[in-house]
Formats: structure tokens, C-alpha cells, sequence
């Protein structure tokens, strides 16, 4: 069997490569990148970005989405894609400190309403879900650089100071001492012989089983209600038998306190208590909004007035809901940046990229017009 060592856990019996790959990209996809890449090298990114500039409406905003910036201790309990070590993290920083023209969502709400022309190289920054080390890692970062920023909380799961369920599917498969999981209707045998996982074939057909499995029913639980989610993963807990668990990746309300104390530059948002997916259950959008501002008022006397659709999907219905309680809500859509026209309860985000060299070119001002225009395409994707 192949061990993992956890600074908080015993050696554990199961190899993550399955979980720590990210699917590769077709040659489409790959052409895309280098086209796109092609355009920030050479420099007609920004040229186009300036000459663009000249017109009072021709600049674009980026808003950033970011999730988890793990200590050391919690890396290896959450999925890479929702991770940013802390160096790389402190480097992109660094960079939009220097280089870009950081702004809060309340300030580039204000442009959007009053009509203000946004300057170039405009860019927010925004955390989803409610991580702990939003608080002990990502803050004292962004102070360092006078950086502000917006975080979403699922406040059911703050309540609870619960880990997000994704966390908890992670966490059982990587920890797991049984193999045979049977869910959603389909069987998977996730063993993973002896040997390397570079060279056994078996190894190399399990993992292929483990990512595929895991894929599969967290597309699922995307989905399901509050109460479905929980009930399949407890039943997914029993037959994986974990050897070992997860510290506590959310904060609580004390600590929500001890940010907004410590760090005024942060903005509270709300990203719905139960982190449902408001385009599958557009009817429970007001309940949603209703649950977590409740929540907000109770443990922090403040008004929540920025929102953010969970895993970026939504309804018209649920967009109209939510304008009806609040000032913003971001999202994902067609066009990757903000523009004077967009909707304030549509904007879009780019998930934030682990290569600063792809940071670098989708905040220049040029993206994503240089793309569409030369190459008929638009690029997002951070693989």
C-alpha cells in the first residue's frame, strides 16, 4: 500500500494522485491557451488595452475568485482545485498591489451605478465559502499589500463551523480503508495495489476509478438539497471507513468577528447559508437569502448587501430574487470581465489562476477582446 504522512493524521493507506489531478486538456484547449498566451507576449494585449483606454467606456474590470489559501496543516484535506499555496498566493498580491489597480466590489458597484468609467487594470478580489485560513493566511497577506477584498460566507456552515461537504467527500475518499463504494446507482472497487503509481497498472486503473467516482458524485451533490448531501455522505463515510478526518476548515462567527475587527478592508458577503446551487432550486432562492441574512444580522449586527451564486450557476428567477434584497451578486457568464453595461447582478469572475504569468494576462485590459478578436475565441480556463 502506498502512505501519506499528515501533520494531523496518522500515515494514511491511500495515494491522492487521483484526486490531485486535474483533467488534461484537450488540444483545442491547449492551442486556446498558447494562442491567448501568444497575444500577452507580444505585447498586442496591451497595446489594444490602451487604445482602448482612450474611450471613456472602453476599459473592463476583473474580479478574481479565489477559495482556500491553506497553512500547512490543511493542504492535503482539500482539493487542489479549490487550493492556492500561501507563497503563490503572496505572489499574485504582490503583483496586483504593484502593477494593477485594486478596488473593493462597494467601489466598482458605485462605477457601475453612477456611470464612472472604470480605469484599466482594474481588479477585485473575492474568497467564496468561508475558509478558516481566509482568516489566518489570505488576510495578513492582503494587509501586507493595503489589498481589499470580498468573502462569501455560506453561513449555515459558519453556524456549524462545519467544513464545506466538498471538503468531507475529499476527505473520506483520501482517507479511506475500505475500497468498495457503492452510490448513485453505481459500483467502483477504488484498491490501489502495491506498487508505484507511475508504473503499476492496476495502481494506475484504480486511480483512474478513484478520480472518476469522485467527479461523478460531486457533480451530484452540486445538486442535491442540504439533506440529500448528508445523507450520501455518510452512507459514502460507512463504506469508506476513514482512517482519519480533517481539522476544522471553516471559521465560526468568532472568528468572522475577529476578521472584520482585525482586517476593515475585508467586505462580508453571503454566498446562501446552505451553499445550495440556486439554478436547480431557483424556488428556495428567498428562503436562502432570508436564512443567511438572518444569520448575518444575529452574529454581526450588519446588513449583508453582496452576494455570490454558488458554483457560479443561477436561474433568471433566482437573479431576480436576489436583486430584490441586495446590492451585487457575481456569478460566471459568457463575457469573463465587467463592463459599464453589466448587470450588477451578474458580474462576472475569473477563477483565480495558480500561474502569476496568467494573472498577469487576463488583468492586462486587453482580455478577453484581443482573444475574441483575433482568434474568434475566448479562454478561461486555468489549467
Amino acid at each position: 500500500m502506498i502512505a501519506i504522512q499528515s501533520d494531523t493524521a496518522p500515515a494514511l493507506p491511500v495515494a491522492l494522485h487521483a484526486l490531485n489531478t486535474v483533467s488534461a486538456p484537450n488540444f483545442k484547449s491547449r492551442a486556446m491557451r498558447q494562442l491567448h498566451m501568444l497575444s500577452y507576449f507580444s505585447g498586442v494585449s496591451s497595446i489594444y488595452a490602451r487604445l482602448k483606454d482612450r474611450s471613456t467606456r472602453g476599459s473592463v474590470a476583473s474580479i478574481l475568485m479565489y477559495h482556500s489559501i491553506p497553512s500547512p496543516h490543511e493542504t492535503s484535506w482539500i482539493d487542489p482545485r479549490n487550493c492556492l499555496s500561501a507563497e503563490q498566493f503572496e505572489a499574485q498580491m504582490r503583483f496586483l498591489a504593484t502593477h494593477r489597480h485594486v478596488i473593493s466590489i462597494d467601489q466598482l458597484i458605485h462605477q457601475l451605478e453612477t456611470g464612472e468609467p472604470i480605469r484599466r487594470e482594474t481588479v477585485a478580489i473575492t474568497f467564496d465559502d468561508g475558509y478558516l485560513n481566509n482568516l489566518r493566511v489570505a488576510a495578513p497577506i492582503l494587509a501586507k499589500y493595503n489589498l481589499p477584498a470580498t468573502l462569501y460566507l455560506a453561513t449555515a456552515y459558519v453556524n456549524a463551523s462545519k467544513n464545506q461537504w466538498i471538503d468531507t467527500l475529499y476527505a473520506a475518499f483520501r482517507a479511506r480503508s475500505k475500497h468498495d463504494l457503492t452510490v448513485l446507482g453505481s459500483h467502483w472497487n477504488l484498491a490501489i495495489s502495491t506498487g508505484t503509481i507511475s508504473t503499476g497498472t492496476s495502481a494506475k486503473r484504480a486511480a483512474s476509478t478513484a478520480e472518476k467516482a469522485y467527479s461523478v458524485i460531486a457533480r451530484h451533490l452540486i445538486e442535491c438539497t442540504p439533506q440529500q448531501r448528508q445523507q450520501i455522505l455518510q452512507n459514502i463515510d460507512e463504506q469508506l471507513a476513514p482512517v482519519a478526518y480533517p481539522p476544522r476548515l471553516t471559521m465560526n462567527w468568532d472568528e468572522v468577528r475577529e476578521l472584520r475587527q482585525r482586517y476593515p478592508q475585508i467586505t462580508l458577503g453571503m454566498h446562501t447559508a446552505n451553499h445550495l446551487d440556486l439554478r436547480t432550486h431557483s424556488d428556495r432562492t428567498n428562503e436562502e437569502i432570508q436564512l443567511s441574512t438572518a444569520h448575518f444580522l444575529s452574529e454581526t449586527g450588519e446588513q449583508p448587501q453582496h452576494f455570490a451564486f454558488p458554483y457560479n450557476r443561477y436561474s433568471p428567477e433566482a437573479r431576480n430574487q436576489v436583486a430584490k434584497h441586495l446590492r451585487s451578486a457575481v456569478a460566471v457568464a459568457d463575457d469573463p470581465v465587467v463592463r459599464l453595461e453589466t448587470s450588477q447582478y451578474a458580474l462576472p469572475r475569473l477563477e483565480a489562476p495558480q500561474s502569476l504569468t496568467l494573472l498577469k494576462s487576463w488583468t492586462n485590459g486587453g482580455f478577453p477582446d484581443v482573444t475574441q478578436r483575433l482568434f474568434r475565441r475566448v479562454w478561461t480556463h486555468p489549467f
